[in-house]
């Protein structure tokens, strides 16, 4: 099947759109933390997390390079660290380049583990009415950074959600979800997108419809 460049003028919320969810990989990756014997934050990012929880903002420790010894294994071409970042393989960034789709901004490393992958800094983020979002919240909020403790588990739900009509571009929640470690990064994509995807044989994605 070949695909057509469609309208930027579709209606958004009536055009179908799914979560980009990353499938399970084999490894566990960490850009943040490190496994020796048991789960610690690494060096750099220790004077960012929280006093009181210890958890660190996603995007905060993005702006602070990585350290050398971090590496990303998979055979996907996209993926979700366990700290909650979507890498894009160099292939499937060329396909984000190639079909001019919009939305996100990369950061490529130079640490050597991870200089075939781009990481993946959402852009454009959409409006969350949270009065009708659905959000299911683990634990309380720490009072000090405001994160839950164990995540979220539900929500956004699409009714919530103000939608691009540029089909080609990717989006994020402007409420994140979260997860155990804090921040998760959360994608929605068109059914332009997912054709896209899945014509160029990028794996690694499930396409989850948004309900």
């Amino acid at each position: 099947m070949k695909f057509e460049m469609p309208s930027v003028e579709v209606c958004g919320n009536n055009m179908e759109w799914f979560w980009l969810t990353p499938q399970d990989t084999t490894h566990n990756n960490w850009l943040f933390y490190q496994e020796n014997h048991r789960l610690q934050l690494r060096d750099t990012y220790r004077e960012i997390a929280c006093a009181q929880c210890g958890k660190v903002k996603l995007f905060d420790a993005l702006q602070l390079p990585l350290e050398s010894s971090v590496r990303i294994r998979t055979t996907h071409d996209f993926v979700l660290t366990e700290d909650g970042v979507i890498c894009f393989s160099q292939r499937a960034f060329d396909i984000y380049q190639q079909y001019q789709l919009g939305g996100l901004e990369f950061i490529q490393s130079t640490v050597l583990g991870v200089t075939d992958w781009h990481i993946v800094l959402p852009k454009q983020f959409v409006p969350v009415d949270e009065s009708i979002a659905g959000f299911e919240y683990l634990g309380r909020p720490c009072p000090r950074c405001g994160l839950y403790k164990y995540g979220t588990a539900i929500g956004p739900l699409k009714e919530s959600l103000t939608l691009p009509n540029n089909p080609l571009t990717i989006v994020s929640p402007s409420r994140y979800r979260e997860n155990i470690r804090g921040i998760q990064t959360w994608l929605l994509g068109s059914h332009f997108v997912r054709e896209i995807m899945e014509e160029n044989q990028i794996t690694g994605i499930d396409y989850v419809n948004i309900i």
